[in-house]
């Protein structure tokens, strides 16, 4: 069945940083926006974890609140057929699909046939999909695009705009340590900003690139794909 998800409505395109890893996904999920049962439908947008993909799903849900356009943002729990909204709804987003394949019928397929924009997002890319209702509805009328794992200059960009939003002074150079030295997801970026930040507070010093190396000195030797704890 759908279970509902809250939309942040701070998550819209405006405040998605692009970068070459994910401008094809960002164009597509805006074109789909715009011009609802379009040329994408339905988009699939695939990833790992911490590259994005909830975020451009909820941008797609802001977007069509400001166009005043109804819309359904949820993902797939097991243990029931899916059904979806009852009401007129332009937009059924949903998240991680590919966890519960199953649930997929030919509910989504009728949507997508009277008119619905149907836009989701999963980890898996379209070829593990292969022989699934999912990779069907993909490979017939409808569109897929990865979020690859952010590049070094995306990387800065977003712990650039983060220090921005909160008027907090990042330096280039302690922006590029953390990025270059901060593996993995952009929820890792974003923690090591915060232990460069945290320390940067108690010793009561601006951010400099020496504060950020020993902020993070005993996380630089950790195994890649390794988070904060």
């Amino acid at each position: 069945m759908l279970a509902v998800k809250t939309v942040d409505r701070s998550k819209t395109f405006a405040t998605f940083i692009e970068g070459d890893s994910n401008r094809l996904a960002k164009s597509m999920a805006m074109a789909a926006s715009e011009n609802p049962a379009g040329s994408y439908n339905p988009l699939y947008i695939y990833g790992g974890r911490g590259t994005g993909k909830s975020h451009l799903l909820q941008a797609v849900c802001n977007e069509a609140k400001l166009r005043g356009r109804e819309f359904f943002f949820g993902g797939l729990s097991t243990g029931s057929n899916l059904r979806l909204p009852e009401g007129p709804t332009s937009f059924v987003v949903l998240d991680d699909v590919d966890i519960n394949l199953p649930e997929i019928d030919e509910s989504l397929n009728e949507f997508v046939n009277t008119g619905g924009q149907l836009v989701l997002s999963g980890g898996s890319s379209p070829e593990d999909l292969a022989e699934s209702p999912l990779s069907e509805m993909i490979s017939g009328t409808g569109s897929s695009a990865d979020l690859q794992m952010p590049e070094e200059e995306l990387r800065v960009a977003i712990l650039q705009a983060r220090a921005d939003a909160e008027n907090i002074a990042l330096p280039d150079d302690a922006a590029r340590f953390i990025a270059s030295h901060i593996p993995g997801s952009i929820q890792n970026l974003i923690g090591g900003l915060e232990r460069v930040k945290a320390l940067s507070s108690l010793s009561g010093q601006s951010i400099t690139r020496f504060g950020a190396i020993q902020a993070l000195r005993e996380y630089l030797w950790k195994d890649e794909g390794e988070g904060f704890e």
